[in-house]
């Protein structure tokens, strides 16, 4: 069965289809989002486990933006639906069906199979602006918080053993002591720009994390575990992954899902950390 709609409603069930992909467990928790109850208590009343939620919670309201935070309620978050979600019904009818063209579309003349559709970004062809926002919403989105997140960690670890000035006390390796000079310099030249951070930790590259989980292992051990994973992690999945966003390619579907999992058991490794 194919149905003409606006192209509002069209654009959100499409957004509705992708955020629900093949999965049940989305769709089921979908529906019951609402704005009495928080993200604990859907927890417990659908039994689900909590990173499944957590994940999908924020898959529709980060990346798809089908649902919004209303309020608190015992320092967990309450969602609620969009409006325009809540106008269109079931939401299990809506994962069925192909969406016809708008009437302007179906009036207009189609397009043939295969053509070109250009951007309006010169030299470059529609595909390449639908892989872009599709980075935007997958492994730009996890890079950031991993790479962020791994950088704070170290900081605040080491401020705690050596204090504010940590920085002069840990770094003896002198690459890394240049690399972050030179950066410090060029952005004193072009003050026009906005600099990467307030710390030098922040001037390092991804590789030099390692070094600090490395010269202060027994330290992050105690946070992390297993340091070694950790370096694994950063200098493989993270590393390699990182490469290619780097470059601006697209990023394969099971790298995304790599580097989601790697940071759900970040997350989970320290939530508990006390620094």
């Amino acid at each position: 069965m194919t149905m003409i709609m606006s192209v509002e409603k069209r654009e959100l069930i499409k957004k509705l289809q992708e955020a629900i992909g093949r999965s049940q467990i989305r769709l089921k928790i979908l529906k019951e989002i609402n704005k009495r109850e928080s993200v604990n208590d859907l927890i417990e009343r659908l039994k689900i486990p909590q990173p499944t939620v957590s994940k999908a919670i924020t898959r529709f309201h980060q990346g798809y933006g089908l649902i919004k935070p209303v309020k608190k309620k015992d320092n967990s978050q309450v969602f609620d639906k969009i409006p325009l979600l809540k106008q269109i019904g079931s939401l299990d009818q809506w994962v069925r069906i192909d969406i016809e063209e708008t009437e302007e579309e179906i009036k207009s003349k189609k397009l043939k199979p295969n053509i070109k559709i250009h951007s309006d970004v010169p030299f470059l062809d529609f595909r390449i602006e639908q892989d872009a926002k599709k980075m935007a919403e997958g492994p730009y989105h996890l890079l950031y918080l991993l790479e962020n997140s791994i950088r704070k960690f170290i900081g605040l670890v080491m401020t705690s053993k050596y204090g504010a000035g940590w920085w002069h006390q840990v770094v003896t390796n002198s690459d890394i002591l240049r690399r972050v000079a030179g950066r410090i310099k060029l952005e004193g030249i072009n003050k026009w720009h906005v600099p990467r951070g307030e710390h030098e930790l922040f001037y390092t590259d991804l590789e030099d994390l390692v070094y600090f989980l490395n010269k202060e292992k027994s330290e992050f051990a105690k946070h992390l575990g297993d340091v070694d994973y950790w370096i694994t992690k950063i200098r493989t999945e993270i590393k390699l992954s990182r490469n290619i966003v780097d470059h601006h390619n697209p990023l394969p579907q099971r790298e995304i899902n790599r580097l989601s999992q790697t940071l759900e058991d970040w997350k989970r490794q320290l939530k508990d950390a006390k620094i």
